[in-house]
């Protein structure tokens, strides 16, 4: 991990950069000038969420000696959320094959206040991701920023692209058939990822089905593919001393995140460690009943349900069961201690399998893919 004392304040970096591409290559940052323009093969009404950068020059890195021509294109959109989109983008040289991210902007907002805002939480995730390395969270890949038009700046953050989609795409497709050691195959990498950030003093704050993304390890046949998961989506993350045991009050007015998926405490703007850990739990529950734990008629109703009810028990086995249990209770001091130890749990049942000590759970971890008669 970086030391976070070198990074800048966010925003700071980024100051002297406006039409500029940074992407970072066999650890090397290589900058570019770039020229903003419109992509002639998308309609008007498209464009208003990216623009293309049309070209590019290579300023700082291995220059070309024979002014070599590059460019930045949106391809197709892969997502869409509150603040942002994702998409898949292609970087082209003469001299090399291209390369794919995934690109994460903001919308086109009428109201320059609201644009600004969701400017700045890119920005922020852009310095967090800087900050962070680890298997199973997606990898920052470089940022663009350049000028929009007169009075607004675009900013783009470029990641490595995940070519499953995302969790929540995976538990809504009923062709997608999975088993629960899958399940526990995936925790175990979540968890790990969970106990990274809590020993850098990390606390994610929207952890959901829609902001874990799915990353092909191998196709075992044409319906059959072996997938690892990464955690996405920084944007409220924050960084604060003694996040295991103690909750701490957070900056904002109202709470940020998801109601759907917030631990009770954040309700009140308050949050630590075992708050992911409870969002963790309901990304398992989800997983495992593929049905949404509050089915509530409007936003409003959920939070009002969400403050009170814990989720019900999963109908799975045992120790399983207990896991989900202990990271889903409504007090923080009830839930399990650290995501290490959940971890460990996870890990205990995937060696079970694997010692066939666990007959009802087959050691595969394949996503299968069933089609209409």
């Amino acid at each position: 991990m970086h030391n976070p004392q070198s990074q800048q304040s966010v925003g700071g970096s980024f100051g002297g950069h406006v039409n500029t591409l940074q992407i970072i290559r066999d650890k090397q940052v290589d900058r570019y000038e770039i020229v903003p323009g419109k992509d002639p093969k998308f309609s008007d009404v498209i464009l208003e969420t990216p623009n293309c950068i049309l070209s590019c020059k290579k300023v700082q890195g291995t220059i070309n000696k024979h002014g070599e021509a590059y460019s930045l294109k949106w391809k197709e959109e892969l997502g869409n959320g509150g603040n942002g989109e994702i998409w898949k983008v292609e970087f082209t040289s003469q001299s090399s094959l291209p390369r794919e991210y995934a690109a994460k902007n903001t919308k086109t907002r009428e109201d320059i206040y609201s644009q600004n805002i969701a400017l700045n939480e890119l920005r922020h995730e852009c310095e967090i991701l800087k900050q962070l390395d680890h298997a199973h969270i997606v990898k920052y890949m470089g940022f663009a920023e350049f000028q929009h038009d007169q009075i607004s700046k675009r900013f783009v953050l470029l990641l490595e692209k995940c070519d499953g989609g995302d969790l929540l795409t995976m538990i809504n497709d009923r062709h997608k058939i999975y088993s629960v050691y899958t399940v526990v195959y995936w925790a175990e990498q979540l968890f790990s990822a969970l106990e990274y950030l809590r020993k850098g003093n990390f606390i994610h704050r929207d952890i959901k089905a829609e902001n874990v993304l799915l990353s092909i390890k191998q196709f075992l046949s044409p319906n059959k593919i072996e997938y690892d998961v990464k955690l996405c989506d920084f944007a409220f993350t924050i960084r604060r001393e003694n996040t295991t045991f103690f909750l701490m009050k957070t900056s904002e007015e109202f709470p940020k995140g998801t109601y759907a998926s917030m631990s009770p405490e954040v309700y009140n703007c308050m949050v630590c460690h075992r708050s992911d850990i409870f969002c963790l739990g309901l990304v398992l529950w989800f997983l495992i009943e593929r049905r949404k734990f509050y089915s509530c008629p409007s936003e409003w109703k959920t939070y009002q349900t969400a403050k009170q009810q814990e989720p019900s028990f999963v109908n799975c086995r045992d120790d399983l069961r207990n896991i989900i249990y202990d990271c889903t209770r409504k007090k923080f001091y009830n839930r399990a201690q650290d995501a290490e130890e959940v971890r460990h749990r996870l890990e205990t049942i995937l060696q079970q399998s694997a010692l066939n000590l666990s007959p009802d759970l087959k050691a595969t971890s394949t996503v299968s893919v069933q089609m209409d008669a």
